[in-house]
């Protein structure tokens, strides 16, 4: 999936206000005033008024692709008096190859590296040259897939009164950006500065105000780390509510077929970009894809090639199954003989569950005793039905009671072995929130419903 256009909304909870950051990409197929109509094979119309007579004006364009923190150039700070430097003498504690989905020091494990009685951990993150700390993946790097993260390094306990980040690198793939240092007084790290590209060594220092945490990322250009600087101000600093922000997401109800499914013959046009009144409450479509639908039977009867009908991008496995509530045909379950004939596309799909533990504890208004499954993702091109690797997209048959939400199945997807879940937003995912382990900092809470214009 191509990046198309980000919108972010945070409210500054303390004070009660708000703001909007959009950033838009050339890309976006849709700038004019009239939107553009859902259809579906059957004839359905599910645009519910004349679409020439919206007024664009009064919509922002938007999609939950990565979300960027607000990059300023400078702040305020207080003066760091000691300092913690972390090198390539703790480079062993890195030293496990890992670029798949887990915040963890190594696959499968929860675990936090401690160093200096700070307890770290990494993303998608490989073990450095000699001399080093720690190399980090940027995103294409990684994963073939949009609506992944980078590589990233972070604290997970509190380091009181951080106060400036001195960071030595540099970058190994060609970009305009050399990364991101993000911080703030929670786990979200609201604010950051954008890191210079640099393909030898370049030493920066950030002052930065009075923060608990702080995460390095990558983007667009693999990260090389010598070493980290920590500067720690002393005494007691007063807390101005600095960092508790939140991001504001939206949720339309997803487009689905009506009328009897026939293979290779039906389809829906599902949106992929949409455009939200200033109001909060109506959406205009952007952009859409459109998908067929597709039976086993059909597929090798008529000899069609496994690339043409297979989905294995996440977000397109979410809109085919809210669409046609089918997996699509590239997806069996275990032990089916259907997966020879996909090769590398085939998919597993899970047994039905109906546990209440675990993952399932994250998200409210659902009732997984009704059932649920789990539709595996490959997040770095090594999938394999006998080796499933991390990602997940669960299905949970009797979806959402939280208002305005309808009967469609809830969808949530994870590149992390259910550690963190991103809602489907019914056009695309939704930002990270904590599943099973303490992640990001953020929990889920059901996202504002929008209605079609």
């Amino acid at each position: 999936m191509m990046k198309k256009i980000l919108l972010s909304i945070i409210c500054l909870l303390s004070l009660g206000s708000c703001s909007i950051l959009v950033t838009q990409n050339s890309s976006t197929s849709s700038n004019d005033s009239t939107s553009t109509d859902i259809s579906t094979s059957s004839g359905e119309d599910v645009s519910s008024d004349d679409s020439t007579l919206v007024d664009d004006s009064s919509y922002e364009i938007i999609t939950s692709e990565n979300y960027q923190p607000p990059i300023s150039s400078s702040f305020p700070s207080e003066e760091a008096t000691s300092y913690k430097v972390i090198d390539n003498t703790y480079s062993s504690a890195f030293s496990f190859k890992y670029t798949t989905g887990n915040y963890s020091n190594q696959y499968g494990v929860d675990a936090s590296i401690n160093i200096l009685d700070i307890d770290f951990q990494y993303y998608r993150a490989v073990q450095a040259p000699d001399g080093y700390l720690i190399k980090m993946l940027d995103l294409d790097a990684a994963l073939a897939f949009s609506n992944q993260l980078g590589g990233a390094l972070m604290n997970v306990s509190e380091i009181n009164h951080l106060a400036n980040i001195e960071i030595t690198y540099y970058n190994e793939s060609s970009s305009i950006s050399g990364g991101y240092v993000r911080f703030g007084k929670n786990l979200t790290c609201a604010y950051g500065y954008e890191l210079t590209y640099s393909e030898s060594d370049i030493t920066l220092s950030f002052n930065i105000p009075e923060s608990k945490y702080f995460r390095i990322e990558t983007n667009g250009a693999n990260l090389v780390i010598k070493s980290i600087k920590l500067g720690i101000a002393q005494g007691n600093v007063a807390d101005d509510g600095y960092g508790y922000y939140t991001k504001q997401e939206y949720r339309i109800n997803p487009i689905k077929f009506s009328g009897e499914l026939q293979s290779g013959v039906s389809f829906v046009d599902v949106p992929t970009s949409i455009s939200v009144n200033k109001n909060s409450s109506t959406y205009i479509v952007n952009e859409t894809k459109r998908l067929t639908y597709y039976d086993y039977d059909y597929v090798t009867s008529n000899n069609l090639e496994p690339s043409e009908v297979s989905i294995i991008d996440p977000l397109e496995v979410a809109l085919y199954y809210a669409a046609f509530n089918k997996a699509p045909v590239n997806y069996n379950e275990s032990g089916s003989s259907n997966h020879s004939y996909f090769g590398d596309y085939a998919r597993r799909i899970s047994s039905e569950y109906s546990r209440t533990d675990g993952y399932v504890n994250a998200l409210s208004g659902i009732t997984p005793t009704d059932g649920y499954i789990e539709l595996d993702i490959g997040v770095n091109g090594n999938y394999a039905i006998r080796s499933r690797g991390v990602g997940r997209i669960v299905v949970f048959y009797s979806g959402s009671s939280s208002s305005g939400y309808d009967n469609s199945p809830l969808l949530v997807y994870t590149d992390d072995h259910y550690a963190t879940f991103r809602e489907f937003l019914g056009y695309d995912f939704s930002l990270p929130f904590d599943a099973q382990n303490q992640r990001t900092g953020n929990t889920y809470k059901p996202y504002n419903v929008l209605s079609p214009k």
